[in-house]
C-alpha cells in the first residue's frame, strides 16, 4: 500500500473516531503494511484482519478493539501499545516486541508467540488458550490457560 493512501485512510479513521464529517472506519484487512513506521497511531476499532504487518513499527499505538485476527506481525514493534479488547486469534507474533502492553480482555487464542518479547503488561482478562510459546517467551507472573 502506498504511503499517501495509508495516510488518507488514517486521517479518515481519526475523523470517524471523533464522529466528524468525512470520517470512515479504517478497513486495512488483507493489506500489506509490512515495514511501515506508525508509532503512536490511533487504530482503535480498525479492521486489520489478515493484514501483513511484518516488521511494522506500532510502538505506543492505540489498537483498542481493533481486529488483528490472523495478522502477520512477526518482528513487529508493538511495545507500549494499548491492545485492550483486541481480536488477535491466529495472529503470528514470532520475535515481535510486545513489551509493556496493555492487554486486558484480549483474545490470544492460537497466537504464535515464539521468541516474542513480552512482560510487565496488564494481564487481567487475557485468554491465551492454544498460543504457541517457546523458551524465549518472556511473560513473568503469567499463567497460560490451556
Amino acid at each position: 500500500m502506498e504511503q499517501s493512501q495509508l495516510i488518507d485512510i488514517l486521517k479518515k479513521h481519526k475523523r470517524w473516531l471523533l464522529e466528524q464529517p468525512g470520517g470512515e472506519q479504517a478497513n486495512l484487512s488483507g493489506k500489506d503494511l509490512s515495514g511501515q513506521h506508525l508509532p503512536g497511531v490511533d487504530l482503535r476499532k480498525a479492521n486489520l484482519a489478515g493484514a501483513n504487518l511484518k516488521r511494522v513499527v506500532l510502538q505506543g499505538a492505540d489498537l483498542r478493539e481493533a481486529d488483528l485476527t490472523n495478522c502477520e506481525l512477526s518482528y513487529a514493534n508493538l511495545a507500549g501499545g494499548d491492545l485492550r479488547q483486541v481480536k488477535m486469534q491466529g495472529a503470528k507474533l514470532t520475535q515481535a516486541d510486545f513489551w509493556a502492553n496493555k492487554v486486558e480482555d484480549t483474545d490470544f487464542s492460537g497466537v504464535d508467540f515464539r521468541e516474542a518479547l513480552m512482560g510487565q503488561e496488564t494481564r487481567n482478562g487475557v485468554r491465551a488458550g492454544g498460543g504457541l510459546v517457546s523458551d524465549y517467551f518472556v511473560f513473568p507472573k503469567y499463567e497460560v490457560v490451556n
